[in-house]
């Protein structure tokens, strides 16, 4: 590119009019952000934004999934919008901001008629001794800076107003640039952790492009429900982050809106559920055995799951997480309340 040239082009990215519009459209980009659920699973979009009735007649999944409505804020064209606008606010500070500081320190001494004639505003005055001298104290009273030369005085004020737009030009570009580096260099991971197993960090709901999922090893010590009133008060987990060679770092037990936090990552609670049951045989206690649970439709907390024995089967039933469950036949008839 020719030196020439690029004052005209910075030129086109200062001009104000652009700036007003790349601003209109990230706001407006920026608030479907807000409305539309953001990283979620296609399955999702699907139940949530149907082709048969789409919400204002246009909006739905396949629209939603095509420009990258799911995840705006990591999309090309919203990234480039954010490039575009720090390309203005650049240009305009070169062209504009940085011109009129430097200009604002400097005097000039007017000599011809002419030149203030074309001034914005100009006053004549009677060349009277006493009415100069308090011209002068009067404009010194004002915290003009006041330059003399002669007969020519020159006078100017508000530099601090000069540079204010360059730091705030310089606080949006922070803005941003960060913005951009939590698009490009950040991740979210989903894992389905049992109690009192090791997981790594590998089912990854969006990674950013220039990101790498961390080697690291980390157990789910324990977990609990807290009830208040018969209702779910709390839930907590107590997880430890191991190193290579198995040995704990760091150990917290977390719940909703408290996180552990381990370098630059947070450990985040989002839900819980039980998957299955580990029991044993009275007669052959060092043998585990596991049976899946499944999820009644009607309460999302609740559970069943059938174990069959020599001479007939039971049915076991889960209500929440109490640290017990009801046993009931096969004809449905209630038995015993047993304890986990």
């Amino acid at each position: 590119m020719k030196v020439g040239k690029l004052p005209k082009i910075l030129n086109i990215f200062s001009n104000l009019k652009i700036a007003i519009i790349i601003l209109a459209i990230i706001a407006i980009t920026s608030s479907l952000g807000s409305v539309i659920e953001q990283d979620e699973l296609r399955k999702f979009y699907e139940e949530n934004y149907p082709l048969k009735d789409p919400i204002y007649g246009f909006i739905n999944y396949k629209w939603i999934l095509g420009i990258g409505l799911d995840h705006i804020y990591t999309t090309g064209w919203f990234l480039s919008l954010l490039l575009i606008l720090a390309v203005s606010l650049i240009s305009c500070t070169l062209t504009r901001q940085f011109p009129l500081f430097s200009s604002s320190k400097e005097y000039f001494f007017r000599k011809k008629k002419k030149s203030f004639l074309e001034l914005p505003f100009s006053v004549k005055l009677k060349n009277l001794y006493f009415l100069q001298e308090s011209i002068l104290l009067k404009i010194q009273s004002m915290n003009f800076y006041i330059y003399q030369k002669k007969n020519l005085i020159y006078g100017y004020r508000g530099l601090v107003g000069r540079i204010s737009p360059i730091l705030v030009h310089f606080s949006l570009l922070i803005i941003l640039g960060g913005s951009c580096f939590g698009a490009l260099k950040n991740f979210k991971a989903q894992e389905i952790l049992p109690k009192g197993e090791l997981f790594h960090i590998q089912n990854s709901i969006k990674i950013g492009w220039f990101t790498s999922l961390p080697p690291i090893t980390a157990r789910v010590n324990d977990f609990w429900v807290e009830y208040e009133k018969k209702r779910i008060h709390q839930f907590y987990s107590n997880l430890s982050i191991l190193d290579t060679y198995g040995n704990e770092v760091q150990n917290q037990t977390i719940s909703v809106n408290n996180p552990l936090h381990y370098k630059t990552i947070d450990f985040y609670q989002s839900d819980w559920n039980l998957l299955g049951i580990r029991f044993k045989e009275k007669k052959n206690p060092d043998k585990i055995y596991e049976l899946p649970l499944f999820t009644l439709t009607k309460n999302s907390k609740s559970w069943i799951t059938w174990l069959g024995e020599e001479k007939e089967n039971r049915t076991l039933f889960f209500n929440k997480l109490e640290n017990n469950f009801f046993i009931y036949d096969l004809s449905g008839t209630f038995l015993k309340i047993g304890k986990t």
